[in-house]
């Protein structure tokens, strides 16, 4: 009994989050529109969901309609897609940037093609422009997205959003149908479903399926799944994904250190309120709030912890000017404190917060300062910048700040900088709502300290941009999420280590990190969003960089992620729809790929091997895919590819393409220069023409075109330092070749260093060469 009571409590405290998608037409009044059908599709593998929504909407007017589409993300969650459907084909959307995409979507619409256009609208909402609802006609679309799941003690909760508000006033849909599938690499013990009457089937101990199928059915508001695994110490979970041998990869670490933590194990802690009670928190219930938050954070203080508060204003009113012991008497006399504390006064957060850290500041336990504040600085240091830079000055001792803002003129900056550079998080709460169970909530969740200075190691593996960049600390009951690039190879002992009430302690653990590794895609996408949300902080913190600008919006392009720098734009293409990728390729197994609609079928042809294949379906690329075997010694020279797609309807469309094996090295000329010791080091690469090579391509190859491509096809260069560092040099425009700089330790020894630079072309071969750095 004890155990469902606590289940059902963990489902009641998931956060309630809008409806699922709604389709509201652009004409003023107008209702939206019905929901013909609703298709959930959701796959859980190892507490990463991917959602697809597919929903069709019904215009019950005589007018041909342009509508708004509204999907809200649960939160974390980074929308990966969407599609939309034109005379029965569906249209892929993709990403670019805004005023282009503005430009595409004003243009398709000008000429009736039905566009649709997905754009930003806050951090987790994301709005769709379409065009083209035929007079009583449908309108389907479909969105995709991805995320973290919540993680509590062993307990995964997923939450999908069902209910539709109808054109009509109701709330049913026609034809809905729920696919959850749920897999973990730990053992899953239980499962349940709340507001839906869905049939579980267990698949084995570590996987599961959720069905659920109704016509005119009335749904709920959401439908909550949970479920539970099974782990030993050190719950782990670890993931990679690298498509291309010769480039980085992707990794994604769940680690859950003691999800059964013994009493002995909490780590004893300092915590410190710093309490707003200036006048602007007198308004909208705000002082009220804040109180029962404080009065909640000081109840759920263990026995052996300590604490302070620090009231201000434009003045500092602290209640004990050393830590006190969180024993029943202390406590009940602090709220005795808080209920006394009124507003009046400026806002000197400087203050407040200075006077914190600077209580019993020689102690060693892991301290906790929490800041709850609704304005901007008036008093003191009011410079956001300056003021955050003093208080991380201060921070000795490594204190977590963790900030909270309430109501419109807080400022966030301010909060962002103070939390990101103290390890901490923050948080809003708009025109003071709920301000008490927001911290009190969170509150909650850290009050169980287990693990604090945690560090990774992978031994030979060289891993970077690692998110998050500065590593949290762990609490009873919580998880460590981290995404990052990698480069080398092989299975090698690690360790996730951390300080436990003062003691280093270190849980082993292996990883596997392979050379080459196509499945789990989503790996990318997930450290692509964390980078994105980075730069993005950076930007907000230190103002707008171009150069981060810059790679937000190329990692939006390459990792189809919507950024307020771009959108996604859904555009019916020409009928073409063949193409053959990689184009260029060595003796091996090579892929090709061939776009076209999922319901089609489509068959690849190449006569110069006597081969036919049917290509199959990639849900993560949504593209068709077909790999055949070129036997090693086949000349070098360009091959027919014949493409037959037939479409549902039984339309055939025909292309032929080519595809060159190309075995020759790229040529290449290198050359660095180092003017002295501690210099920037010069790296330049550059392909060069023999007599030779022109020779064979003009007069011994049939596709002469393709084999002068092939002599100049480098697609990078990587140069190998003395040091061990690995420096990629970037093509420069104009066709000059690839340069870079890197910088060198201004004490090296005079003598000979060797930079062995290696050139890789299209087609994956390699040539090296050595370079002879002189230092005197």
């Amino acid at each position: 009994m004890a155990k469902s009571l606590t289940l059902f409590a963990a489902l009641l405290a998931v956060p309630l989050t809008a409806h699922a998608g709604i389709l509201v037409p652009k004409e003023p009044g107008a209702s939206p529109l019905s929901l013909r059908r609703q298709t959930l599709t959701v796959e859980v593998t190892d507490q990463v969901a991917r959602a697809t929504v597919e929903e069709t909407f019904e215009n019950h007017t005589d007018r041909a309609l342009e509508g708004t589409y509204k999907l809200p993300l649960p939160e974390g969650a980074a929308s990966s897609g969407f599609a939309t459907w034109v005379d029965g084909q569906r249209v892929e959307s993709k990403v670019q940037e805004k005023a282009q995409a503005e430009a595409t979507y004003a243009k398709a619409q000008a000429n009736r093609e039905q566009p649709a256009m997905l754009e930003q609208d806050a951090k987790y909402g994301f709005t769709t422009r379409v065009d083209g609802i035929a007079p009583f006609g449908t309108k389907r679309i479909e969105a995709k997205y991805a995320q973290i799941l919540p993680y509590d003690a062993g307990l995964v909760t997923l939450r999908i959003p069902l209910r539709v508000e109808s054109a009509r006033g109701g709330e049913t849909v026609g034809q809905f149908s729920l696919s959850v599938t749920v897999s973990d690499q730990k053992k899953i013990t239980e499962l349940h479903s709340m507001n839906l009457p869905a049939k579980w089937e267990r698949l084995d101990n570590n996987r599961a399926r959720l069905t659920f199928q109704a016509t005119d059915v009335s749904l709920p508001e959401a439908l909550v799944v949970t479920y539970r695994t099974e782990s030993a110490r050190l719950g782990l979970s670890f993931l990679t994904y690298r498509p291309d041998a010769d480039d980085e990869g992707y990794f994604l670490l769940l680690a859950s250190p003691q999800e059964v933590t013994e009493s002995k194990d909490i780590v004893q802690k300092d915590v410190l309120f710093v309490f707003d009670t200036s006048g602007s928190m007198g308004s909208s219930n705000k002082i009220e709030q804040a109180r029962a938050a404080l009065k909640r954070c000081l109840a759920s203080l263990g026995s052996l912890d300590r604490f302070g508060i620090v009231a201000f204003s434009d003045s500092v009113n602290p209640y004990f000017h050393a830590l006190t012991l969180a024993t029943a008497e202390n406590v009940a006399d602090a709220m005795r404190f808080a209920d006394k504390l009124e507003a009046a006064g400026g806002t000197n957060i400087h203050g407040g917060v200075s006077a914190a850290l600077k209580i019993d500041a020689e102690s060693t336990r892991p301290r906790v300062v929490v800041l709850m504040t609704d304005g901007e600085p008036t008093f003191g240091i009011t410079d956001p910048v300056l003021l955050a830079k003093d208080i991380q000055k201060l921070n000795t001792h490594s204190a977590r700040v963790f900030t909270f803002g309430v109501g419109p003129t807080v400022n966030k900056l301010l909060l962002e900088r103070m939390a990101a550079e103290n390890r901490g998080t923050v948080a809003y709460i708009d025109n003071g709502a709920a301000i008490d169970k927001v911290v009190g909530d969170f509150y909650a969740s850290i009050s169980r300290p287990v693990l604090s200075d945690l560090s990774i190691g992978f031994a030979s593996v060289t891993t970077k941009m690692r998110y998050p960049d500065v590593m949290p600390d762990l609490y009873k009951g919580s998880q460590l999420v981290v995404v990052g690039r990698y480069s080398g190879s092989g299975k090698m002992k690690s360790e996730l280590s951390g300080m436990l009430n003062g003691q280093r302690v270190t849980f082993p653990f292996e990883a596997d990190f392979p050379r080459q590794r196509t499945q789990d895609s989503f790996v990318a996408r997930l450290w692509a969003q964390k980078r994105i949300d980075y730069l993005l902080l950076q930007n907000r913190m230190n103002g707008e960089l171009q150069e981060a600008k810059d790679e937000i919006i190329r990692l939006s392009k390459t990792h189809q992620i919507v950024t307020p720098y771009t959108s996604m734009v859904a555009v019916r293409s020409s009928p073409a729809v063949a193409s053959v990728t990689p184009e260029r390729v060595k003796p091996g197994d090579p892929w090709i790929r061939v776009r076209a609609p999922k319901t089609s079928k489509v068959t690849v042809r190449l006569p110069s091997f006597a081969l036919t294949l049917t290509a199959r379906w990639n849900e993560e690329e949504q593209l068709f895919g077909a790999r055949f075997w070129v036997p090693p010694g086949t000349p070098d020279g360009s091959y027919p590819v014949l493409i037959d797609v037939t479409h549902a309807d039984g339309r055939i469309a025909r292309w032929e393409r080519t595809i060159a094996i190309d075995t020759q090295a790229p040529a290449f000329t290198a050359t660095a220069q180092l003017p002295r010791a501690g210099a920037s080091l010069s790296l330049h690469a550059q392909a060069v023409l023999s007599p030779g090579d022109l020779t064979h391509a003009l007069f011994h190859r049939a596709d002469k075109q393709e084999a002068m491509k092939s002599l100049f096809d480098i697609r990078r260069v990587t140069a190998h330092l003395w040091d061990g560092r690995e420096i990629q040099l970037v093509l420069q425009p104009g066709g000059f070749g690839f340069y870079a700089a890197a910088e060198t330790n201004s004490v090296m020894a005079p003598g000979t260093y060797d930079v062995v630079l290696t050139a890789q072309d299209f087609a994956g071969n390699t040539a090296m060469q050595t370079v002879a750095v002189e230092v005197r």
